[in-house]
């Protein structure tokens, strides 16, 4: 029954992609546009595979006229459709994800920032950002820079998170973004809850490690029911920080306080 089930939701999620990338249209070419059609697409996709989320959203005013830069901790696949059913913005994502069938079609349509892990195309994402934030839309960037186990948060890379403070590119940010930090935390799985001492769970529903993509997929999609938290914080203001290296282990702090453990009231 359960391999019957991930058969089901593997043609279901090819056949939800096949209907709507062909009617990106209908949705609009601006940014809200662009962002309907995202936020329509992952809760469609979350939907199929069984996933239920808990979107704790920061109650803050942010400040009219500045772009947002969200900073969430990253365990797999998944957690982009999870937070772009949530988020309204632009992902950063590593170039490989564009040809993926199917995926990079729809990753194209919401526009995708693709950049390439090495400091050497630094210069060109800090671009990329930049155009899209004088845009007026929001990015949602992994500042760990790759999939963890979600055991604990991996130290940030400040690459991308401090386009404020070492914008390398030729495209100067027109306004000073806002830096949300966001976590997400696995809570349960087939109606039973998570515990932050028994991995098991997290470790299922990341894929990390080495594995295989296919076979993740098949074993994630085998599941009834999947539980995820979603926490949005304060805000940021990378004005406020005079260095770098501080401003990043303050947001990750912030980010592993609700990816460790219950979200804190605030």
């Amino acid at each position: 029954m359960s391999g019957l089930r991930s058969l089901v939701r593997l043609a279901a999620i090819g056949l939800w992609l096949g209907l709507l990338l062909p009617a990106r249209n209908f949705f609009g070419r601006d940014n809200n546009g662009c962002d309907a059609f995202q936020t329509f697409v992952c809760r469609g996709m979350a939907r199929i595979m069984g996933v239920r989320v808990k979107f704790n959203a920061s109650a803050a005013t942010l400040p009219p006229g500045r772009p947002v830069i969200y900073a969430a901790n990253h365990m797999s696949y998944m957690d982009v459709i999870l937070l772009g059913s949530c988020l309204k913005g632009s992902f950063v994502a590593k170039k490989e994800i564009e040809g993926w069938p199917m995926i990079g079609a729809f990753a194209r349509a919401a526009k995708v920032i693709f950049i390439q892990r090495n400091p050497i195309f630094l210069r060109r994402g800090h671009g990329m950002m930049a155009e899209q934030m004088n845009d007026g839309r929001n990015v949602v960037l992994f500042p760990e820079g790759k999939n963890t186990s979600g055991d604990g948060v991996e130290p940030f890379k400040g690459g991308m998170l401090c386009i404020t403070f070492t914008n390398v590119s030729k495209t100067p940010l027109d306004r000073c973004p806002i830096v949300q930090p966001v976590s997400l935390r696995v809570t349960g799985m087939n109606g039973l809850p998570a515990h932050k001492d028994d991995p098991a769970f997290r470790h299922l529903y990341a894929w990390w490690g080495g594995q295989d993509i296919a076979s993740h997929f098949w074993t994630l999609a085998r599941n009834k029911s999947i539980e995820i938290e979603i926490t949005e914080h304060l805000p940021l203001d990378p004005y406020k920080f005079s260095d770098r290296r501080e401003f990043t282990r303050r947001v990750h702090d912030i980010v592993q306080s609700a990816a460790d453990g219950p979200a804190p009231s605030s």
